[in-house]
């Protein structure tokens, strides 16, 4: 879709202004004045040709957007670059604007990214921009509105484009803690691949085949795709295996976001510490998502398991879409086997569905409320660990 951009108007657009040449040719011609009619003629050839330029300038002109990190932390700078093509031999005039929100502006002045510069036949140029989000977030980007014309950008003209969109993921911010030790540890073996136990229920991946393993571990399809053996690779069947569990509703009753966003770093720094301790780590919550993610992150051990959580709660939004409770009973895995962590504002009315499913499956539970660690008891009546949340920072919590 092609349509007219908005500029400033120039004197020659005007069809009034146009017209008045004209007729002032016409009277030229009448009156002989040869001089009058040169420059008359070089006005119009000059204000039809810009025009006719203008309309082939969006001919093989194209433009492609990147980011040089699609996945950050907040204060971390990212460089958003598009570099514009010109495949023909018509130079033209090209501005590029990049639709960026207010909290990825680097310079809080900056209203919006605009670059303007001339491209002569089969030229390519490239545009960057410095990001620097201060706040976590799903981040959506473009497409590009690309602008080109004449020389002078007389009759400038804008392409719609589509399907360029670029996805800015910034976690939620990590912050160190204190020792957790509310987390409950399998008797035999040690945590993550250290366990002598395999499980074949809970596979993990392929690999090579090694030499003496059972043939029943042949992985005979993604044999076929590598063309050479391929051995299924399971979880040990013995580990520590904790899932964080957040209720969104909450706080989305008392509008709460500053503790909102404080849980979520709460979180995402405890599950981190965990993975990075070897433990087998999920994610269930009841909030909506950007991009209509699911809430849920099945409990498991891999080298993305850390990154599946802390995507999910970047699109986190404090607006619950559906019962914390139907979440956990629909996800599979949840048994006696887990230890859970439960983050929670301080109500225990909101807390009596999650923490009956919890109770049912016979799993213990640890809960991290988001307030004054004075007014929170050592231990609830499930025998679980109770915890302040600012009491687990080592950072002084922000106010709410």
């Amino acid at each position: 879709m092609v349509i007219e951009d908005e500029r400033e108007t120039t004197l020659l657009k005007i069809g009034l202004v146009q017209l008045i040449i004209v007729a002032l040719l016409v009277f030229s011609l009448i009156g002989q004045q040869k001089n009058l009619t040169v420059l008359l003629l070089v006005l119009l050839a000059f204000v039809f040709g810009a025009r006719l330029w203008s309309r082939f300038s969006l001919l093989n002109l194209t433009a492609d957007s990147t980011f040089d990190r699609a996945r950050i932390f907040p204060g971390e700078s990212v460089r958003l670059t598009i570099r514009a093509d010109n495949h023909k031999a018509l130079p033209v005039w090209l501005r590029v604007t990049v639709p960026v929100p207010d909290e990825l502006l680097d310079d809080p002045a900056m209203t919006s990214s605009v670059r303007e510069q001339g491209l002569l036949w089969y030229q390519s140029v490239t545009f960057s921009w410095r990001l620097v989000p201060q706040t976590r977030g799903i981040y959506r980007l473009g497409p590009p509105r690309m602008a080109a014309g004449d020389l002078m950008g007389i009759y400038p003209r804008q392409m719609a484009r589509s399907g360029d969109r670029l996805d800015l993921i910034v976690y939620p911010r990590l912050v160190p803690l204190r020792p957790f030790a509310h987390i409950k540890r399998d008797l035999f073996g040690s945590p993550g691949a250290r366990s002598p136990v395999e499980d074949p229920v809970y596979l993990l991946g392929t690999r090579d085949y090694q030499a003496g393993r059972p043939s029943r571990y042949i992985h005979w399809t993604a044999s076929a795709r590598m063309n050479r053996l391929q051995e299924r690779v399971f979880e040990p069947s013995r580990q520590a295996r904790v899932l964080f569990v957040l209720d969104v509703a909450p706080f989305a009753a008392e509008n709460a976001a500053n503790r909102f966003e404080q849980t979520l770093e709460g979180l995402a720094s405890l599950a981190v510490a965990c993975d990075r301790q070897g433990f087998a780590v999920g994610l269930v919550t009841n909030g909506n998502i950007f991009g209509d993610r699911s809430p849920t992150v099945s409990v498991a051990r891999s080298g993305r398991q850390a990154t599946f959580i802390l995507e999910t709660l970047a699109g986190l939004e404090m607006k619950p879409r559906q019962s914390i409770g139907d979440n956990l009973r629909k996800m599979k895995g949840v048994n006696g086997s887990l230890s859970c962590v439960l983050f929670a504002l301080y109500r225990e009315e909101a807390l009596a569905e999650p923490l009956a499913v919890l109770r049912q499956k016979n799993i213990p539970i640890s809960t991290v409320y988001c307030s004054a660690s004075e007014s929170i008891t050592p231990f609830d009546q499930s025998g679980g660990g109770r915890i302040a949340l600012d009491s687990l920072l080592l950072r002084e919590a922000r106010p709410a």
